[in-house]
């Protein structure tokens, strides 16, 4: 998914939006907010619609730009700037 079509979707402004991942189930979608040190979520509605964004993790000092979900459903991110991997 482009984010430009991401931000049209929810008619919001996202901060620097890096990846984003679908959690297991295809209910929530989490972007990866580099300039703002956040991931964001939003509810996965059944005919696709984006709603109740909320943020699902503030990293401070980090900035998330890759994303991944791994087997257990964990999130993590790549923080280019600080040279490390989170898990969330």
């Amino acid at each position: 998914m482009m984010i430009g079509t991401l931000s049209m979707m929810v008619g919001l402004t996202l901060a620097s939006a890096g990846r984003s991942v679908v959690t297991a189930g295809g209910r929530t979608l989490v972007v990866a907010e580099t300039s703002a040190a956040r991931l964001t979520s939003f509810a996965v509605e059944d005919a696709g619609a984006l709603t109740g964004r909320r943020v699902f993790a503030d990293v401070p000092g980090r900035h998330p730009d890759g994303i991944a979900l791994d087997p257990d459903g964990g999130i993590w991110f790549g923080s280019p700037m600080t040279e490390e991997l989170v898990k969330v």
